[in-house]
């Protein structure tokens, strides 16, 4: 009998399907809000790793984490996670068809047990998962925290340590203020508006949620000896969204997409650089420019 889960992240719906009565998939606690029913948009099948799997022409390499491969002759994407580390369970393999609509993850089952447990999404599973369909004319992951405040979406861009997550704990007690994530965000364009999504993945203050909305303002944060905000060029503001996204750089198709989707929503969202402290007087400076 098939089982399966549904995850829907900005309106992207993954379906979990698996068979082995043996097997018990089991997401981590930050997946709950995201579950959902419905089609799915992308089917990820899961096995039990019981042969290699042929890798193919390596093509990226993040290691120890995660290696990309390309299939010789089928066009799939493989991604091999956790090679490298010295426990072997730990290690799995996500085959991609060339579509991006289904897959197959498979797992090593721990030795001597019967049944065993997995959860699909351990590490960067589902962003990778997410990356590669995004970059097939779909929209982004930025490096950001995504608020709302008084029905405004409003992005905080920057790397880590640049005070997303800052900024997401001094924003959370305002009065209508919601928090998408304090990490990362995804960005898609639908009847001509860029719209701004809460993920899974959230930073330190783990704050995250499954809703979307219009996307209003984008500032660059930094630290700064005080609270202020100037404006940068069209090509600095698309070249600081690129430095701080999860682009294709493997894929040719995936990166024309992604800089020209940067550079379109870099000028028809307003984008400003904010230097703030920390404290809470730079909510006050942003609320005065809403």
């Amino acid at each position: 009998m098939k089982r399966k889960i549904h995850i829907r992240i900005a309106e992207i719906t993954i379906a979990i399907e698996w068979e082995d009565r043996n097997l018990q998939c089991k997401l981590h606690r930050i997946y709950p809000p995201f579950f959902s029913n419905g089609k799915s948009d992308i089917v990820l099948r899961l096995r039990e790793r019981t042969h290699d799997v042929f890798l193919g022409k390596k093509v990226f390499d993040c290691a120890p984490v995660w290696k990309l491969y390309r299939g010789n002759g089928n066009g799939n994407w493989i991604i091999s996670l956790f090679a490298d580390e010295k426990d072997p369970y730990a290690e799995r393999v996500m085959l991609l068809h060339p579509s991006l609509r289904y897959g197959e993850l498979y797992v090593q089952k721990p030795a001597r047990d019967s049944s065993f447990t997995i959860d699909p999404f351990t590490g960067p599973t589902a962003e990778l998962l997410m990356v590669q369909y995004l970059a097939k004319g779909k929209g982004i992951i930025i490096h950001s925290c995504g608020i709302t405040l008084g029905g405004k979406g409003i992005l905080f861009v920057g790397h880590s340590g640049t005070g997303k997550s800052t900024m997401a704990r001094f924003c959370r007690d305002g009065a209508n203020v919601s928090i998408l994530s304090d990490d990362r965000i995804i960005v898609r364009k639908k009847d001509g508006v860029f719209w701004m999504y809460g993920t899974p993945w959230h930073g330190e203050e783990a704050l995250s949620s499954s809703r979307g909305y219009p996307l209003d303002k984008i500032y660059f944060i930094k630290h700064a000896r005080r609270n202020q905000i100037t404006k940068p060029t069209g090509i600095e503001a698309t070249s600081k969204l690129l430095s701080c996204s999860f682009p294709p750089f493997w894929d040719k198709k995936g990166m024309n997409f992604t800089l020209d989707f940067l550079s379109e929503l870099s000028k028809q969202v307003p984008c400003r650089e904010l230097g703030f402290l920390p404290d809470r007087g730079v909510v006050r400076l942003i609320k005065s420019m809403n």
